[in-house]
């Protein structure tokens, strides 16, 4: 499925929402970076103890919240309690959503993509989730799926055809296209760092959409217009652009 295929481009996404003025991963950041002028909302997602699909960058809480742990060692019972906080590290009144929150809160034009996080063995509870999730809020045309981690992408794939799929790389590949058809993606996200106009052109040629993350600096956007996406903390950066 091609998530990107019929979009205005380069989609602009809210990387984590708006993180240098909202809490990361919260839901109030997500609205701020769709005010901002994104097209939609990028967030990470992963599973506690007890099998609830939260949405949490690091493995670990600490640093962004009140609370300390592991998520996988961790209780729901325990981390709807704890706070989100703010880019200056103080605790705010956000609070970790769950997958459910997050597409209950957005409105029908806003596009979503859900980064997987952990290891392969989360698959069984992570991904039968997920699915459920997107159709029953019919969101499978504004959901994008992403990760680092092929064997999640390639569970997805096996169990939905029906929803749009992107391979995260810290660099560009030989095999890239190879890689996608392995996993069933239609899309690559690559680190602005390893952004080669020469490669990236081969990969559109193919069909293959390329998004950009790991934008630092508003001047960057000038070295990756080719791109099919950007990922930005700011996505006002790209009004100038």
């Amino acid at each position: 499925m091609d998530f990107y295929q019929n979009k205005l481009r380069p989609v602009i996404w809210g990387h984590r929402g708006l993180p240098k003025v909202w809490p990361e991963n919260s839901l109030g950041g997500f609205q701020a970076a769709l005010t901002a002028g994104a097209a939609g909302i990028e967030c990470d997602l992963r599973v506690t103890r007890d099998g609830h699909v939260i949405v949490m960058h690091d493995p670990l809480i600490d640093r962004t919240t009140s609370g300390k742990g592991a998520v996988h060692e961790l209780y729901w019972t325990y981390l709807e309690g704890v706070a989100l906080r703010d880019p200056d590290g103080a605790v705010s009144n956000q609070h970790i959503p769950q997958l459910t929150d997050v597409l209950a809160s957005m409105d029908a034009g806003s596009l979503i993509n859900f980064e997987l996080k952990g290891p392969t063995r989360d698959a069984p509870r992570l991904v039968p989730q997920l699915t459920r999730a997107i159709h029953e809020f019919r969101a499978e045309d504004r959901v994008l799926v992403s990760s680092f981690n092929p064997g999640l992408l390639a569970e997805l794939a096996h169990q939905d055809t029906g929803i749009a799929i992107a391979l995260l790389l810290d660099g560009l590949y030989d095999n890239v296209a190879e890689l996608l058809h392995h996993v069933g993606a239609s899309a690559v996200h690559v680190n602005q760092e390893s952004y080669d106009p020469g490669p990236i052109s081969v990969l559109q040629r193919q069909g293959i959409a390329v998004g950009v993350y790991e934008i630092w600096r508003p001047k960057d956007l000038d070295q990756i217009q080719e791109a099919d996406a950007w990922f930005l903390d700011d996505p006002q950066w790209a009004r100038t652009k």
